[in-house]
């Protein structure tokens, strides 16, 4: 049996405990382990965002658009015209403009068309701020800013990570094994290189000892 011990509370003097004392001897260690932590959150906040995006109506995820009126089809039949941004509906009413300032000549309205434009724009901004509404609604704004935070963190953990220098045979091993892995670093080769820089530098330092 275990004899029961007192416990003394540490003195506001005495030097803080590190959590993990293994972590703490070799700084690639605890980056490797604060990588795992924010990668788990980057896959939950993944799964999270899919399963509310599952639930929701087409109309709720369709982009924002304004309609600018209807255009010739196959066979006879119309098709409406739409706009998803302020460039498309710019470039949309020039080349109008032009079309109908060569066919009308001096009768042609410019006052209307600048109307006509005007009333698109506002359509759009309007339709942009009925689809941002549903979004915080349903809750896919906030897990996409999840999401979003999540792969940041990731990131940032993961640049943690290859900037550090192991000073440990296990440090060494364990930031190869990261850099390693299948499909990680397919966007972030320079990253991956300045890994293996640092397990490079480490090795160096351990053949000069």
């Amino acid at each position: 049996m275990i004899a029961a011990i007192d416990f003394i509370p540490a003195s506001p003097t005495d030097p803080p405990l590190p959590a993990d004392p293994i972590l703490s001897i070799d700084p690639v260690l605890g980056a490797v382990e604060a990588y795992k932590l924010a990668r788990k959150e980057y896959d939950e906040a993944e799964q999270n965002l899919a399963a509310v995006t599952a639930r929701l109506s087409q109309d709720v995820m369709r982009s924002p658009r304004t309609i600018l009126g209807r255009v010739a089809g196959p066979q006879g039949t119309f098709n409406e015209k739409s706009a998803f941004s302020h460039y498309e509906i710019d470039r949309w009413f020039e080349q109008i403009v032009q079309a109908e300032h060569r066919i009308l000549g001096d009768q042609f309205d410019a006052e209307q068309f600048a109307k006509m434009r005007a009333e698109a724009h506002a359509s759009l901004d309007a339709d942009a701020a009925a689809v941002s509404k549903a979004h915080e609604e349903s809750g896919f704004a906030a897990a996409t800013e999840r999401c979003r935070r999540a792969n940041d963190a990731e990131i940032s953990a993961l640049e943690a990570v290859c900037a550090s220098i192991p000073t440990t045979i296990g440090g060494a091993h364990a930031l190869l094994t990261l850099l390693l892995i299948d499909n990680l670093f397919d966007d972030f080769r320079e990253l991956q290189l300045e890994g293996f820089r640092s397990v490079q530098q480490s090795l160096a330092s351990f053949t000069a000892a």
